[in-house]
């Protein structure tokens, strides 16, 4: 798991914040549904501008279709037939430095 990722879980944000000086930190959580129209779209979202895009750039086409395969069937339970309907959050940070 990144960095990145696993700053979200948990309160591992809050403290990241607070041990760099961030004083008044608060997390709001934002659960949200990421409607793809496509298995194109779903994999554009997570391997262009996700947080595996750096990785993903350096795969083969070979790699990087495998790769695509698994995270649709890893997306299978979320397909209504017409679109991929996936569940997800954003964490927000708010705080202040002096």
């Amino acid at each position: 798991m990144s960095a990145l990722i696993a700053a979200g879980t948990g309160d591992s944000l809050k403290f990241a914040l607070e041990r760099v000086g961030f004083k008044s930190v608060e997390i709001k959580r934002l659960s949200v549904t990421l409607d793809f129209g496509s298995g194109e779209a779903a994999c554009e979202a997570a391997f262009l501008g996700g947080p595996v895009s750096l990785a993903y750039d350096r795969f083969d086409e070979g790699t990087r279709k495998q790769v695509k395969s698994e995270y649709l069937e890893s997306l299978k339970n979320y397909y209504d037939g017409s679109s991929y309907k996936v569940p997800g959050e954003f964490v927000i940070a708010t705080a202040c430095k002096r």
